[in-house]
């Protein structure tokens, strides 16, 4: 049976077909390719932009890189430690990680109207925060619109050369502890005679 046209099954009668009007259907297929690029999405590429700072903190080169994510919406820190491995020399000076933060547009499609009409800084909001990198980062899913605006920033600080060089080759030691809840041990208490002469 044709899903375009229905025939009445009970009327045994030859009658033509009728045709049911699609038009609704296409309608708001167009709808949602029009106003598609304003529901959320998730976010599968990030722009990281590298901030080389000197001795001075004196901003010395700007540089950015779009980097595709290897799980939606999470920047591992794998992926983190790579990134930083490919930029902590710039011109023959070493550079390590100070601090990064995370420009992350996550309003909701419904809030987007009320955002506008405030003309509120997108800044100023919670969408710039500052990282804790002992985690992955979580990164929101944001409106398809606003995707491109979502950046990580690192902030690199150059090294000076003779911690540089203390550094190099050298492993972390580590010193082990280890408790033994089971043993118990018992201290002997030791007394001392005290005279109260009256």
């Amino acid at each position: 049976m044709d899903i375009d046209t229905i025939s009445d099954i009970d009327d045994d009668t030859d009658t033509e077909p009728v045709q049911l009007d699609m038009k609704w259907l296409s309608d708001i297929e167009q709808h949602n390719n029009d106003y598609g690029k304003f529901y959320k999405d998730d976010v599968f590429t990030m722009n990281v932009v590298f901030i080389h700072a000197n001795f001075d903190k004196n901003i010395e080169r700007v540089s950015s890189m779009k980097v595709d994510l290897e799980n939606k919406n999470i920047f591992t820190q794998h992926e983190l430690a790579n990134i930083i491995q490919t930029k902590n020399k710039v011109n023959k000076r070493k550079y390590r990680l100070i601090s990064a933060y995370l420009y992350n547009i996550d309003i909701e499609p419904d809030d987007l109207l009320d955002f506008i009409k405030k003309h509120t800084n997108p800044a100023s909001e919670h969408f710039f925060n500052k990282l804790d990198l002992a985690r992955d980062i979580i990164i929101h899913p944001t409106i398809a619109q606003f995707h491109k605006m979502n950046t990580l920033y690192l902030i690199m600080g150059e090294r000076r050369e003779k911690d540089a060089k203390a550094n190099e080759g050298r492993t972390r030691k580590i010193k082990r502890v280890t408790f033994h809840p089971d043993i118990k041990q018992t201290r002997k208490r030791m007394y001392t005679n005290v005279n109260t002469e009256s």
